[in-house]
């Protein structure tokens, strides 16, 4: 299951002034390695320049972290923000 929410958008002007630079500032991924999430995320931020999305998942470890590296690497406008628990 996809959970995405669009909280924050900013809108810039891109470096060419012809377009505007658009960044999604808090996206969620659950990473569950189920191909269908990761494709429904993508196109959620399709008009996005680029997207910051944060893992979720009952285990804030280091092994949730790593699973968003992994569902993401493939696309460059997604930039992963790492989750801990410091309790």
């Amino acid at each position: 299951m996809v959970a995405w929410y669009k909280c924050c958008t900013i809108i810039a002007p891109s470096a060419d002034n012809k377009s505007d630079m658009i960044t999604d500032c808090h996206t969620h991924l659950s990473c569950s390695a189920d191909p269908t999430d990761i494709a429904a995320h993508a196109d959620a931020c399709k008009d996005v320049t680029a997207a910051i999305v944060m893992p979720i998942g009952d285990d804030l470890s280091l092994q949730i972290n790593q699973q968003l590296s992994e569902s993401i690497k493939d696309s460059p406008k997604m930039v992963g923000f790492a989750v801990f628990d410091p309790t």
